[in-house]
């Protein structure tokens, strides 16, 4: 499964859109909605830093990021068929960058982003 990458410049409010999630079901009906929703590991302060609208897939950022250097935030989006209610799942992994405007330097590159994950602490070394 290949990762779905962002990179965000901060600062950043709470509740700005990061980006939508969207599964397709061939199902029709209700077997056919899907509720998505977010699995994000522990954090050391115990706030998530993103949220999931649960009907529309939407991505939005839940704290505010300030004077940050590069931060990566790596979770799982979960679209479960049925309205959530013991359909079938899927999910996909998605890594944000969160990137000090400031710090922000241009590098053009035709490496996938998964070996930029990968190597970051050799590339920011």
């Amino acid at each position: 499964m290949t990762p779905l990458c962002l990179n965000l410049l901060n600062p950043l409010t709470p509740c700005v859109c990061v980006c939508l999630s969207q599964a397709l079901d061939k199902d029709t009906g209700n077997y056919s909605s899907m509720q998505y929703r977010i699995i994000i590991p522990p954090t050391t302060d115990g706030k998530d830093g993103f949220v999931i609208e649960p009907y529309t897939g939407v991505i939005k950022t839940a704290i505010m990021y300030r004077n940050m250097r590069r931060s990566y935030f790596k979770f799982e989006v979960v679209a479960t068929d049925n309205y959530g209610e013991g359909g079938l799942s899927s999910k996909a992994e998605v890594v944000v960058s969160v990137v000090n405007l400031l710090d922000m330097q241009v590098v053009v590159s035709n490496v996938a982003p998964t070996v930029v994950e990968q190597n970051k602490d050799k590339l920011l070394g």
